[in-house]
């Protein structure tokens, strides 16, 4: 686990699995919400990388990563940054070209130190790594890789709520994104699962309900989120 150390600058790379088992992990995340209650310090995305936090820096861009897309990936993973875009403080989006990618075809985790889906804990559907570095009172963002474990899970990338046996991709990625502000996940508390969108734990048919922000993870997101 990383803490804040104030007047210090430190940088590392922190990840965040959701599960799909019993298994509760633990991870280095040093700042979220719980129920709403935000954790000191505040954190902003630092896209032009000179310590300060600003308007221009609410835009994070994700770029494809990997094989496998097909138009209906691309249109639930615009329409899972889009459900951050429209209810918070944090816009992602997809673009053509940037430093922060999503993978959704099984490519390992390589950011996150795996070299394949063997490595990282039992029951991990996908994970987000990011890179920061502690200035201060902030966590200064720089860096986002999102994996799917395609490996050894299947998803749905339909409109609609997934067939038996799959996991709702939009939903998942709609999760993972929740980490790029250092959202940890949430366990057994605040109808978790199927409760907010930052549930750890889930099964295939709350992966669905994963869509949707509930208001613990509008307000943790602004809570901790600048500017």
């Amino acid at each position: 686990m990383l803490h804040h150390t104030r007047g210090r600058s430190r940088s590392g790379w922190a990840r965040a699995a959701l599960v799909a088992t019993t298994l509760t992990i633990s991870f280095a995340i040093p700042a979220s919400a719980t129920h709403s209650v935000p954790h000191d310090p505040e954190v902003f995305w630092d896209n032009d990388v000179d310590g300060i936090a600003e308007a221009s820096d609410s835009i994070v861009r994700y770029q494809k990563g990997g094989g496998g897309w097909t138009t209906a990936k691309t249109n639930r993973v615009t329409e899972a940054f889009a459900t951050w875009n429209n209810n918070t403080d944090f816009n992602p989006s997809l673009v053509a070209s940037s430093v922060n990618v999503i993978y959704i075809d099984g490519s390992p985790a390589v950011a996150c130190g795996w070299q394949d889906w063997s490595e990282p804990p039992p029951g991990t559907i996908a994970v987000n790594c990011v890179k920061y570095t502690i200035r201060g009172s902030y966590y200064q963002i720089t860096n986002s890789k999102i994996y799917l474990n395609e490996v050894q899970y299947s998803f749905s990338w339909a409109t609609g709520t997934p067939a038996s046996g799959l996991f709702d991709g939009r939903g998942i990625v709609t999760h993972e994104t929740g980490h790029s502000v250092l959202l940890v996940d949430l366990y057994g508390a605040g109808n978790c699962p199927p409760g907010p969108t930052m549930c750890g734990l889930v099964g295939k048919p709350e992966s669905y309900n994963l869509r949707s922000l509930t208001a613990d993870d509008i307000s943790a997101a602004n809570s901790v989120y600048l500017p």
